[in-house]
């Protein structure tokens, strides 16, 4: 698991990128059923895209920084963060 750029090049520590998994990896799927243009738009030079950007400090923790589309889809439901702000000012 690294932090990566567009190009799906690792960054170093502090640099901010995508969330990825190196695949093939045993918590991923091999892509999406009958969609290889989904598939390719989740993977760049071997990386599998999770969609979160964040940076990587030098003991190896991740520090989340937000989605790259910016909405979370749960259950079908997009979700935007606005939604979820609203949820945790109550």
């Amino acid at each position: 698991v690294g932090v990566v750029d567009g190009e799906g090049r690792e960054l170093g520590c502090g640099e901010l990128g995508q969330i990825a998994v190196k695949a093939p990896h045993p918590v991923l799927t091999l892509g999406y059923w009958n969609k290889p243009e989904a598939t390719a738009a989740k993977t760049v030079n071997g990386w599998w895209l999770m969609g979160d950007m964040a940076t990587k400090d030098e003991d190896g923790f991740f520090h989340f920084f937000g989605r790259d589309d910016d909405v979370i889809t749960s259950a079908g439901y997009r979700i935007g963060p606005s939604e979820v702000e609203a949820c945790l000012e109550l």
